[in-house]
């Protein structure tokens, strides 16, 4: 019994041999050896001839001691990262796969099933706090021969191929099942706080006048001729005359008062039925349309004035339409009534982009009552670390319609879509107001932060004297993104009092971290900010010689050092400016 056995063992161990040994010969397995480290120049000439016999053209740079080369096989993009000490190629295909960051879930568990099922390359994500989004990339190392170097570099690629389609095939059937649903993690409330931060920062406004992102909902928010005078230019109370827009053939009017004011810019480009259809086929129809306006501005009522609206088609996404808005109202000749200078004698411009959503308005209102009742849900069976950030909002609230609310107005914000959000945020703070005295303390945190939120998009807007009303009542809670904010509304707004409440706050924080032990970062932070605010107002108040001082002390601070650098140099080119108009 004991002989048959171990010769059934010996036999199945010289079929194991024999069948290693073809593997090899084959040359579908090498025996695991100590790879011999080529030095990158080689890896590069390797990779450049086998790049070259597949008709391939590779481009490459060095940094120091490493190489990067990019090229493009069968319309992909791909890189190539070749570093010193190590006998591995990195192949990269880059941001193959972005969606918006509330499908962080779906993403993360697409690649963790990609990655469980794949042999030779590996799928990864990363976040975008400044777009809100998540990029999808495919990485490989590859152990490169002169013998397999073609063979390998064609069977990656191919994979990759074939990986991409099915990344993209798994999202969508996952997005499908689970519309609606948010992962509650803490690398998604990370996301969210970063995003909050980043749109703080941008409110550290530059030294240049820029439009802000305006974006339209399906069927319901339309840009309109009348909003944009009033909320773009400050042209509340007019009366139009006659709107006409540029064709091939000629000029196609609008001269009702009535139609005018309503007509919606986007249809110049995408149609009417941009307007009237109830469904995501809406395309752009022309490249760019051009609108001439004629019209009476009320406040100076014997002038007639005369607005061009340029749109241009951008980036059509799965999920909207994009396009650029450009307005320029065409000064007036200078006259006794409108001296040279004046604002109706200098050109008047601004450019912004705007949106069409393609989601349906059933799928929006889907996905906010399943958010809200699971917010709910989980509320009431004590399960508050498991709720995300849009759910954090809405917990304590019973009333769907205020929960609404908030919920858009927050979705709406984050997307920096400022113009759109104010309208749902606005309302929910006028709910809250009458109900202040009987909230508790958890919905007057909402409270607070939904007042933060408006403050922070009428700052955007330039509205600053609506953003300071809403600013003003978050400040008795002393958290820094609420102060931070209103320190930018009076610094942007040319308000007198900022350089008082800076210099205020600026020593009382130099006495809270005189008193700790161990300086908080984010209290080192914000007197960061504060420097860096301050600098601004000398800088806008054209008191140069105390900005360079002040920025000149701040270049050997390395949390200050790149503003200060850029704001030396801006000064510079002040008084380059000013030296050539004497």
């Amino acid at each position: 019994m004991s002989y048959t056995y171990g010769w059934i063992i010996l036999s199945g161990v010289m079929a194991l041999v024999v069948t290693l040994a073809w593997l090899v010969l084959k040359g579908n397995l090498r025996i695991r050896q100590q790879p011999r480290v080529r030095t990158p120049e080689q890896l590069k000439k390797l990779v450049s001839a086998a790049l070259h016999q597949l008709n391939c053209r590779c481009e490459w740079k060095k940094d120091q001691e490493t190489l990067y080369g990019r090229y493009d096989y069968q319309s992909g993009h791909f890189r190539i990262r070749i570093e010193k000490d190590t006998p591995y190629v990195q192949l990269s295909y880059l941001f193959f796969f972005s969606t918006g960051a509330g499908n962080l879930g779906i993403v993360r568990d697409v690649c963790n099933q990609c990655n469980l099922n794949a042999s030779l390359i590996r799928v990864v994500y990363t976040t975008n706090e400044k777009e809100y989004k998540v990029d999808v990339h495919i990485l490989a190392g590859l152990f490169l021969t002169e013998g397999n170097a073609k063979g390998m570099l064609t069977d990656v690629m191919t994979d990759v191929f074939s990986w991409q389609n099915m990344f993209s095939k798994r999202f969508d059937e996952l997005l499908n099942r689970h519309a609606g649903e948010q992962m509650p993690d803490s690398e998604a409330r990370s996301m969210v706080w970063k995003r909050e931060y980043y749109l703080l920062r941008e409110q550290e406004m530059l030294h240049q006048q820029a439009g802000s992102d305006w974006r339209e909902g399906d069927y319901s928010r339309r840009i309109t001729v009348g909003q944009l005078l009033g909320r773009a230019l400050g042209v509340a109370d007019f009366r139009p005359v006659e709107l006409r827009m540029a064709e091939d053939d000629g000029f196609s009017l609008q001269q009702s008062e009535a139609e005018i004011r309503r007509y919606p810019v986007s249809e110049a480009i995408l149609g009417p039925q941009a307007n009237h259809s109830d469904d995501a086929h809406c395309s752009f129809i022309r490249p760019e349309a051009t609108l001439y306006l004629t019209y009476y501005d009320n406040a100076q009522p014997r002038r007639k004035r005369l607005l061009t609206i340029h749109l241009l088609s951008g980036e059509a996404t799965e999920g909207a339409l994009y396009y650029r808005i450009t307005l320029s109202v065409v000064p007036q000749d200078a006259s006794p009534a409108t001296p040279v200078g004046s604002r109706n004698n200098r050109l008047h411009a601004v450019s912004f982009v705007a949106a069409y959503d393609l989601e349906s308005t059933r799928r929006q209102q889907s996905k906010f009552l399943y958010l809200w009742k699971d917010a709910l849900d989980k509320k009431q069976k004590g399960n508050d670390d498991e709720l995300s950030e849009e759910q954090r909002l809405i917990c304590n609230c019973v009333d769907e319609q205020l929960a609404q609310f908030i919920f858009q107005g927050h979705q709406l914000f984050l997307a920096r879509r400022y113009y759109e959000a104010l309208p749902s945020l606005v309302e929910a703070c006028g709910i809250m107001q009458g109900q202040f005295g009987q909230m508790r303390q958890e919905m007057r945190a909402v409270f607070y932060e939904v007042c933060y939120f408006i403050g922070f998009c009428y700052g955007a807007l330039h509205r600053y004297e609506l953003a300071y009303y809403y600013l003003e009542i978050t400040l008795p809670l002393h958290r820094i993104n609420y102060t931070e904010e209103y320190i930018n509304c009076l610094v942007n707004g040319g308000d007198h009092r900022a350089m008082d409440v800076i210099d205020a706050l600026t020593q009382e924080m130099r006495k809270v971290i005189s008193d700790e032990e161990e300086p908080l970062a984010a209290n080192v932070a914000f007197l960061n900010f504060l420097k860096r605010r301050k600098a601004y107002v000398y800088i806008d108040r054209q008191n140069y010689d105390a900005a360079e001082a002040m920025l000149k002390r701040m270049l050997d601070d390395p949390a200050n050092s790149d503003f200060a650098i850029s704001e030396l140099a801006y000064i510079r080119k002040l008084r380059e400016l000013e030296a050539d108009r004497k």
